[in-house]
């Protein structure tokens, strides 16, 4: 049972994160607990919803939760992996390890830093196992029973992107929410904090318009 976390507990750690230029201090299982809330959430919406469509009240105060909750999420995934960007191009030159990670977190730190290192020592060597083997695992909520055109997307915090040139192969690694798997020559949209890694180390070109 989660029963001490909540939408409360969620959006205060986003309002200390949005606030912050640093990386706060949050419990380490807090994802971990989010996550399990916000499958319990979406569990107890596929109960209520037995009839494939929005009726009861319930229904609808949970389905109202679950975007509230999920949003909230998604903008401190944000906020946290582009101060988690910036660190590791500082610890590149020498800089340590920010505090508060989460031991998720220490991995995507550790897999961008190696990556940096790698184009700035100009290797050749494929390190895309040594990066795959410490890339974070996913922390968002299992999959639940309930169908995505039930539950519409939530409005979401815009990030910002850039589009840019990959001008090498680039070992796969894992942000908050998907894999990247970059090639030399691909045109992608990227969100600017990954997009700035990259073109710091001549790994990317902005594609301008």
């Amino acid at each position: 049972m989660v029963d001490d976390i909540g939408f409360t507990e969620i959006s205060e750690v986003y309002r200390n994160e949005r606030r912050s230029k640093t990386l706060t201090h949050i419990k380490g299982d807090f994802f971990g607990r989010a996550s399990q809330y916000l499958a319990r959430l979406k569990e107890e919406y596929s109960d209520e919803n037995t009839n494939g469509s929005v009726s009861s009240a319930k229904a609808m105060m949970l389905q109202d939760e679950i975007k509230k909750v999920q949003k909230r999420l998604d903008q401190t995934y944000c906020h946290r992996e582009r101060k988690i960007s910036l660190a590791a191009l500082a610890g590149v030159s020498g800089s340590e390890m920010p505090k508060y990670l989460t031991e998720n977190e220490k991995k995507l730190y550790s897999s961008l830093v190696d990556i940096l290192r790698h184009f700035r020592g100009g290797g050749t060597d494929d390190i895309a196992e040594k990066i795959a083997a410490s890339v974070p695992v996913e922390e968002r909520a299992p999959g639940s029973e309930v169908a995505e055109e039930e539950i519409s997307e939530p409005e979401r915090e815009e990030v910002p992107i850039a589009t840019v040139q990959i001008l090498e192969d680039i070992p796969s690694f894992t942000g908050t929410n998907r894999v990247y798997n970059l090639k030399k020559q691909d045109v992608v949209t990227l969100p600017i904090n990954f997009a700035d890694v990259l073109i710091a180390r001549g790994a990317a070109k902005v594609i301008e318009g």
